[in-house]
């Protein structure tokens, strides 16, 4: 790509058929590595012509200091694989990878979202592992704590974080009863 331009759709796809070219006068496969842009992390920079043109796109990105991501962006003629986590190894006078379990980060929550959920556990009065909560029983926990001017802005924030908290899997609701879902804060 010496000299190209990533972001023109037509010097991508004369890449893409001179990779094509190689595969084929070679009966062989190509990868290409190319980076992630600055502000978004998780696509390839550059025309969008290079991810139609792929039959795979792994991203790789780090974790903290040592450990590496390996996720499966795109797979044209199958499944995508699982996202794998890699411990790096030092091997003097390089490093290896180690497969390892993968952590799975826990839920961001926005500040109403924690709200929300602080006034389940305070309603549930820390019982909450049988405890389950109807709306009545809950919003007035979270309506003390949020500092709303007027009722109808305490039950947006109420309704958006009880939502957030649901779409997150850290609630479940079953018959309008809430309950802890199956992921930790």
């Amino acid at each position: 790509m010496a000299g190209k331009d990533e972001n023109n759709a037509k010097e991508m796809g004369e890449l893409v058929q001179t990779a094509d070219k190689l595969k084929h006068n070679y009966q062989c496969d190509v990868m290409l590595v190319h980076h992630t842009g600055h502000n978004n992390q998780d696509r390839a920079r550059g025309s969008t012509a290079f991810k139609g043109a792929l039959d795979t796109e792994i991203l790789v990105k780090s974790l903290g200091d040592n450990d590496i991501i390996v996720s499966c962006e795109k797979q044209k003629d199958g499944p995508k694989f699982d996202t794998m986590q890699f411990l790096k190894v030092s091997v003097e006078p390089s490093i290896a990878l180690q497969q390892v379990t993968r952590s799975v980060p826990k839920a961001k929550l926005t500040s109403n979202e924690a709200m929300a959920m602080d006034a389940f556990y305070e309603a549930t009065k820390g019982n909450v592992a049988s405890a389950g909560l109807a709306l009545d029983e809950w919003r007035p926990f979270f309506n003390e704590r949020h500092t709303g001017d007027n009722q109808a802005s305490k039950n947006t924030a109420f309704a958006r974080a009880r939502k957030g908290l649901v779409d997150k899997g850290l609630l479940k609701c079953s018959d309008d009863i809430y309950r802890l879902g199956d992921k930790a804060t």
